[in-house]
């Protein structure tokens, strides 16, 4: 598609800029159009296998190792326009999403052909921007062909002829404003209609000596800064770089996703290096990448918005499973950053993401907007992650199945902790952060999660933080403590989740000292045990505190609060009528760790520190 195939029109007139991203996100739901020439769907349509499986990253492996489509078929009507169209149809790009029960897998795949007769769509180059694989897509957007430009803010990139197709976003007659010339024409070098005509009256043609400046990313990367000590980037503006959705993608290891090595800013094998007070608009794929033995740097004060991609990547690498060496990112500070409006392009990204990295502290953040998760743990790894006072909301806006902080621990890693090679990450924690779960403005019962220790992350504790509509969920029997949470109405939103939502046998988790309050369930923890010997398979519950709307005696994973108390079980815990909005301030403000708190009514028990590794 070239450097302009994943840009928009931001405005029009005579000083109009193509920004690569755009402004807006692409609507999967109906034909709200912000990029290039496109045509959108929401519908299931016919997707046909592919011989791509395994074969879509070097080295040619993945955790899941599925493959992915080969094409699709679309009507005929569709198909012999694009074919016959005035573009070729090898320069255009498939988007596709699986929504709305979407683990993420977006991907993007360069037009090989286009079957008039047929209606089939021949995939070429892509399909590895995640890495689990799968063919039920049920929305795509086709981009980059001229015979889809037909909506204001669009446009047409032709570089054989050096010419620039543009609908407009304003009233202004921008071809008349340059040397006249007829509004359904294009204008020449010499301000004249130059005989091009298109089916709209709004559409423009430039060529490259016409009055108006149209601004597009030619680079991928703007800053690269490799083997180096103490480089600081300070009040700079990063902005319009070239997307690298099809560019080579990595598929990581033990989780869902793959990532593009780059960005707008690369760090790669540096030390003590800092990024402040700069500015990340609308990059075409990653803003700050971290890449292998970036150390005892600081990222702060940063705005990062509209970013294609994911804001900030840190990512180390491994040889089979070796972290011993020093090739990944550690001791670094995130801090103090304004992150917004992230994934606009690929779905499967995130505001901040790490990958065989440790010991980083991401903390102060306000991050929000972001059609997947908001951090995202790819795997353990040598673990010591501290995520501290940071504000999340709005994730999962268009996937399914997620949270706004999630992690993984599929495969394990030798790293040094504390100098010594192991197996077992170092204990890593999340305190005093405030969550929104995005789960009730969509009404999806898979984005209700404000902290999801997924598929074995383990060593993790989840201290006085606050989750609104949405609760803690895991999966995968590890090490793991939750205490002092305030969770807030996890129930209102999807199919009303409990406190606690644990898909495995958790008899190595602790959750204890918390307060949950529940407007609608009458289930606190929903988990795996057998009503004969519930307490051999629940975690250790006690001294929690519910709230809820209903007398009825609440369920805890298989049976009654009651019978598990009998049983010694949820010792100290104990329900009670709806808090009022005054308490559940004064229990947010104190969780928090804020000074002249209101008092509360009922105290939480003082909470007892868990116990060493």
């Amino acid at each position: 598609g070239g450097g302009s195939s994943s840009s928009s029109l931001e405005g029009g007139g005579p000083d109009a800029t193509v920004a690569n991203c755009g402004a807006k996100t692409i609507k999967w739901t109906n034909v709200t159009k912000n990029y290039t020439s496109t045509h959108t769907h929401n519908g299931t349509y016919t997707w046909t296998e592919g011989g791509q499986r395994n074969a879509r990253f070097a080295p040619q492996a993945s955790y899941w190792n599925s493959g992915v489509p080969s094409g699709f078929v679309v009507n005929a009507t569709l198909a012999q326009r694009w074919a016959q169209g005035p573009s070729p149809v090898t320069r255009a790009v498939v988007h596709t999403n699986e929504w709305p029960s979407s683990w993420g897998s977006t991907w993007m795949f360069a037009v090989d052909d286009i079957d008039s007769a047929t209606g089939t769509v021949s995939f070429g180059k892509g399909g590895f921007q995640e890495a689990r694989g799968g063919t039920g897509f049920q929305i795509w957007y086709i981009e980059n062909l001229l015979a889809e430009l037909d909506s204001p803010g669009e446009y047409f990139y032709d570089p054989d002829q050096g010419v620039i197709y543009l609908y407009p976003n304003t009233t202004n007659g921008v071809g008349r404003e340059h040397g006249g010339g007829r509004q359904d024409g294009v204008v020449g070098e010499d301000g004249n209609n130059a005989g091009v005509a298109h089916a709209s009256d709004a559409v423009r043609a430039f060529s490259a000596a016409t009055p108006t400046r149209l601004v597009s990313g030619v680079l991928p990367t703007l800053v690269s800064v490799e083997r180096a000590d103490g480089v600081v980037l300070s009040g700079l503006t990063f902005e319009r770089t070239l997307p690298t959705f099809l560019g080579p993608h990595e598929s990581l290891p033990g989780g869902d996703w793959s990532i593009y090595r780059g960005g707008a800013v690369v760090f790669d094998t540096a030390e003590r290096a800092t990024v402040q007070n700069c500015t990340f608009d609308r990059v075409g794929g990653n803003g700050l990448f971290f890449s292998n033995h970036v150390v005892d740097s600081v990222v702060a004060g940063n705005e990062f918005v509209g970013v294609c991609d994911t804001a900030i990547a840190l990512v180390g690498s491994t040889f089979y499973g070796d972290g011993t060496r020093a090739t990944h990112p550690e001791r670094n500070l995130v801090t103090l950053n304004h992150i917004h409006e992230v994934g606009v392009t690929g779905k499967g990204q995130a505001a901040y993401f790490q990958a065989m990295a440790k010991a980083n502290t991401i903390t102060k953040n306000v991050m929000y907007n972001g059609p997947r998760t908001g951090c995202e743990n790819n795997d353990g790894f040598g673990g010591g992650y501290h995520y501290a006072d940071n504000l999340l909301f709005a994730f999962s806006r268009e996937t399914g199945g997620h949270s706004a902080w999630n992690a993984w621990d599929r495969e394990p890693f030798v790293t040094l902790v504390d100098g010594n090679p192991t197996v077992y990450p170092a204990w890593s924690t999340l305190e005093r952060n405030f969550i929104i779960s995005f789960g009730m403005w969509t009404q999806s019962p898979n984005s209700d999660w404000c902290i999801d220790w997924d598929d074995g992350a383990d060593f993790y504790i989840a201290r006085n933080n606050v989750c609104v509509y949405g609760n803690i969920k895991t999966h995968g029997s590890g090490s793991r403590y939750a205490y002092n949470n305030l969770l807030l109405y996890p129930d209102v939103p999807g199919d009303g989740h409990p406190c606690v939502t644990a898909q495995s046998v958790e008899s190595n988790s602790h959750f204890h000292n918390n307060t949950c309050q529940l407007l609608q369930a009458t289930t606190v923890f929903d988990g795996h045990c057998e009503a004969s010997s519930p307490l051999e398979d629940l975690p250790e519950l006690y001294n929690n505190q519910y709230f809820l709307n209903t007398t009825n005696d609440p369920v805890v994973g298989c049976v009654p609060l009651s019978k598990l108390q009998a049983l010694g079980g949820e010792r100290g815990s104990t329900v009670r009528p709806l808090l009022s909005v005054a308490e559940l301030t004064a229990r947010a403000c104190a969780a928090m760790g804020a000074v002249n708190c209101p008092p509360a009514v009922y105290p939480p028990v003082p909470p007892s520190p868990p116990p060493p590794p």
